[in-house]
């Protein structure tokens, strides 16, 4: 894909993501977006890269997200059953400590069932940060926030342009 950065080229397959199937679990949900992500990197060409070679693979420690793509660039993070405001809480968190950890930005990915009404508090929380942290600068950290629930049929319709969030990155 020429012309986009690996972290746009991500956002973009995972849109593109389907599951499988309906996994019990996050860590099979992970395996499956992973596996999908590593073959279309690493199957996708043009004529002036010829076949490429992204890292994709499971982040190991706790202070990490679930996948990493191209040697740390970009972080996915899998959320399944996103539900209370404790679960955002840490999420808010954990994105925070990602900021020093790849470089181009972090996707987070929601899976299984998600409350629209704490999806949506997500959204407006990261909103906030994103106003306080100003958007000035060469290097920004960015976040997107992809929904890939299971009861997305019975949500509010999304708009055409999901919201993407830029971060003012310290480095």
């Amino acid at each position: 894909m020429f012309g986009n950065g690996l972290f746009d080229e991500c956002i973009e397959l995972i849109s593109r993501w389907q599951p499988k199937q309906k996994y019990p679990n996050e860590l099979k949900y992970r395996d499956d977006l992973m596996n999908f992500l590593h073959e279309k990197l690493n199957n996708s060409h043009d004529m002036f890269s010829g076949n490429r070679q992204v890292l994709v693979k499971k982040e190991d420690g706790r202070g990490l997200c679930d996948i990493a793509v191209g040697n740390r660039k970009v972080g996915i993070e899998l959320k399944k059953d996103l539900k209370s405001k404790t679960q955002i809480n840490r999420l808010q968190g954990q994105i925070e400590d990602y900021e020093d950890d790849y470089s181009e930005g972090v996707i987070v990915v929601l899976v299984g069932n998600t409350d629209v009404y704490v999806e949506n508090d997500l959204r407006h929380k990261l909103t906030k940060k994103l106003n306080k942290s100003g958007m000035m600068g060469l290097n920004q950290f960015r976040i997107k926030l992809i929904n890939k629930c299971d009861n997305k049929i019975s949500q509010k319709p999304k708009p055409q342009n999901p919201f993407e969030f830029n971060f003012k990155s310290p480095f």
